[in-house]
């Protein structure tokens, strides 16, 4: 029984199909029963999609009061992103575990940012970010990581990126532990290693250069595969997002707060260049896009006032 979603539970799934010859392990393995009594919290149809969506809202305020320096703004900006309906089905059905990465975005980055002030080391924003490549393919982790290293070294923060490679192993260890049932049905590292090769080879049969597509589906709602649920939010925001990034980048010393988030929209979106687009595929990138949105906003408003 494969997962709705092309995650983890349906790669591994595969995996196992095509190196085991029992099909009736492969159902036992990866059955919601069988996740269901080994600690799968996450595959709970009635209560993870809702309960993750509030723990994604409240990881955004917190992260907004640290970009916007404003409970007011942090709100209003929370409650926009809360009406975006890409981010409102994952309550409504059964969870693709977008939001659940999501909750674990979030967090990872505003911890980045505590870390970069020095109030915690960086070992919890790495076991957050290690909670993102647990969750869906790691890929999305890399991403995060690359945009870390980004604003590091644009920001020349040197010391910051030794600690950051010395630390970078922690990362690991919560994947290692996503994959608790596959090792206490006695399998070896061996078989977890080569899960990871199949899910990287997998996915790298979708890569494709195409801009045009990130564009023309949130300027113009054009979608290769057919209509989505397209809002007049999306060229609204992407069109402050891109001033920011320009108003940033002029400046001659980074905000610290505001260049993290700037790093992710930049990395995220040039990975959105390739590969095949999924309109979910967004669910990283708007948060970041709606503190982008309300930074500029804000802004405007104060050089008004």
């Amino acid at each position: 029984r494969k997962s709705r979603d092309e995650g983890k539970q349906g790669i591994m799934a595969w995996y196992w199909f095509v190196n085991n010859p029992g099909i009736l392990e492969i159902v036992g393995k990866f059955s919601p029963e069988n996740f269901h009594y080994h600690f799968d919290f996450f595959n709970n149809e009635t209560l993870t999609g809702p309960i993750f969506n509030l723990l994604c809202l409240a990881a955004l305020f917190f992260l907004g009061l640290e970009v916007l320096k404003s409970k007011v703004w942090s709100l209003a900006m929370t409650t926009a992103f809360s009406f975006e309906h890409l981010f409102m089905v994952q309550a409504q059905y059964a969870p693709l575990l977008d939001n659940i990465q999501l909750f674990f975005i979030l967090l990872s980055f505003l911890t980045f940012i505590y870390w970069l002030r020095g109030k915690i080391t960086p070992v919890l924003p790495l076991l957050l970010l290690g909670g993102v490549v647990s969750v869906k393919f790691w890929i999305t982790g890399v991403v995060i990581y690359t945009s870390w290293l980004l604003y590091l070294l644009l920001a020349k923060k040197f010391k910051q990126i030794i600690n950051l490679f010395l630390y970078t192993p922690i990362a690991i260890v919560p994947l290692i532990i996503s994959y608790a049932p596959i090792f206490l049905a006695g399998d070896s590292f061996q078989r977890f290693l080569g899960i990871q090769k199949y899910i990287f080879v997998y996915h790298s049969g979708k890569i494709e250069f195409d801009p045009l597509a990130y564009f023309n589906l949130l300027f113009l709602n054009n979608w290769r595969a057919g209509s989505v649920d397209w809002q007049i939010t999306w060229p609204i925001i992407l069109i402050l997002s891109l001033v920011a990034v320009f108003k940033i980048f002029k400046q001659k010393k980074f905000n610290l707060d505001i260049a993290v988030i700037t790093s992710l929209f930049v990395t995220y979106t040039v990975f959105l260049f390739f590969g095949s687009l999924l309109p979910r595929y967004l669910i990283p990138i708007l948060p970041m896009m709606y503190l982008l949105s309300f930074y500029m906003i804000k802004e405007i408003y104060e050089y008004l006032d």
